[in-house]
């Protein structure tokens, strides 16, 4: 129906954020300019704002547009959403730039160890590659994938996970299943490289950005 298909492609603004973010990062660790990536994002996050302001996601011709639910219920548009969004985004991409882990992945690529990230296309997620099975879990397909894999040494691996959310609000929190889904998956892409035998040899984290907190 007309309303579950508006519901399909609206997103609440710190989602929204997340999602920029994520595709930001994965472009940086890439290897692109982190300035030039933000300066991009900066006006794609306007044209967004602005599309959902107006009420674009409602076009059933546009397939990939989602809406802010911040705008569902007409409420007045506030710039200061955008900025503060923006900020937030801009925030995180600078943190990450500034890490250790942009050298971490471009050693472990240039080295032909293992190095992987999220896909950076605004089109949506690789269900294919994200979907694997494990019979100890249940006869179905999980949908999983972390944000990054580095093989940071030789036969050590780093599985991370970016969250542009409060970090004291979630380190009070137990670890999240879907940390600990990510090493199945790991395990299921990569069979030639992990072993579930030395389990030992991967390390699982969140990433808290800007903090970097883990």
């Amino acid at each position: 129906t007309r309303r579950t298909y508006l519901l399909t492609k609206l997103k609440p603004t710190p989602a929204w954020i997340g999602g920029v973010a994520h595709s930001a990062i994965a472009r940086v660790l890439a290897g692109q300019d982190s300035r030039t990536v933000q300066a991009e994002v900066r006006e794609r996050m306007a044209q967004e704002f602005q599309a959902s302001s107006t009420r674009c996601f409602e076009n059933f011709e546009d397939e990939k547009l989602g809406g802010l639910a911040e705008h569902f219920y007409d409420r007045a548009r506030d710039e200061r959403l955008l900025l503060d969004a923006q900020r937030k985004v801009e925030e995180a991409v600078a943190a990450l730039a500034g890490s250790d882990f942009p050298a971490m992945f471009a050693d472990a690529r240039r080295s032909g160890r293992l190095a992987q990230i999220e896909s950076a296309d605004k089109g949506g997620s690789d269900f294919a590659r994200m979907r694997w099975k494990d019979d100890r879990i249940g006869p179905f397909w999980i949908y999983s994938q972390p944000d990054c894999v580095i093989e940071h040494e030789p036969g050590r691996f780093l599985i991370l996970d970016w969250k542009t959310g409060n970090s004291r609000d979630m380190q009070e929190r137990a670890p999240s299943l879907q940390l600990t889904l990510y090493v199945p998956w790991a395990l299921a892409q990569n069979p030639d490289v992990l072993s579930r035998e030395r389990l030992e040899t991967i390390e699982a984290y969140e990433v808290y950005l800007p903090d970097l907190s883990m």
